[in-house]
């Protein structure tokens, strides 16, 4: 029994202290930020940021209140700083926010203000995005999509026309954003 709670507690211990060295390093790379905005930290904050959806749930989100990650009580200003660094390619911010979407779902709070600051970005660079997307399997888009498209109230009453291009260049793949963009309505209620 003893030997179960010490393995327990160390694993316990393992898992706060890897998050909190990365949580610790992020916080510090943002206040760094606002003092001065510098490729360097840029960079260095771009590669702490969460990569998954789980990851940053588990950094900003919010569960009842019961467990709320380390950042959530700043996540807006995080995520705002997050979607702010101008020294970091556009492809590579792409695939990033990419890859945090896939697998997510509608929250308030921290997942909010993230797809309040995607959809503009996505939709401005729909070029990039569709490359990245092909690199990734059509679950994965799938996912992309009602991710992007979902909400308590969906954003939007119809796809949007900046995927008109898509639409005639690869079927195949539009249907992937269609399927995407009927799950999220449909698990939206409307």
């Amino acid at each position: 029994m003893k030997t179960t709670s010490t393995l327990i507690f160390a694993f316990l211990f393992f898992q706060i202290s890897g998050q909190s060295v990365d949580t610790i390093r992020l916080k510090s790379t943002f206040f760094r930020l606002q003092q001065e905005d510098n490729e360097v930290d840029q960079r260095n904050y771009f590669n702490l940021f969460p990569t998954s959806f789980d990851d940053f749930i588990q950094t900003f989100g919010f569960n009842s209140g019961i467990d709320v990650g380390p950042l959530y009580h700043n996540s807006y200003d995080y995520v705002l700083r997050f979607f702010a660094l101008n020294k970091i390619p556009v492809s590579k911010q792409i695939e990033k926010w990419i890859d945090i979407s896939i697998g997510g779902k509608w929250e308030a709070d921290a997942v909010n203000h993230f797809l309040h600051n995607l959809r503009p970005r996505i939709l401005k660079d729909i070029d990039i995005t569709y490359n990245i997307l092909k690199t990734k399997s059509d679950k994965e888009i799938e996912s992309f999509f009602y991710f992007f498209f979902s909400g308590i109230h969906p954003p939007y009453e119809r796809i949007p026309d900046n995927f008109c291009k898509i639409k005639i260049n690869d079927t195949e793949f539009y249907t992937l954003i269609v399927k995407g963009y009927k799950l999220a309505i449909k698990d939206s209620g409307h």
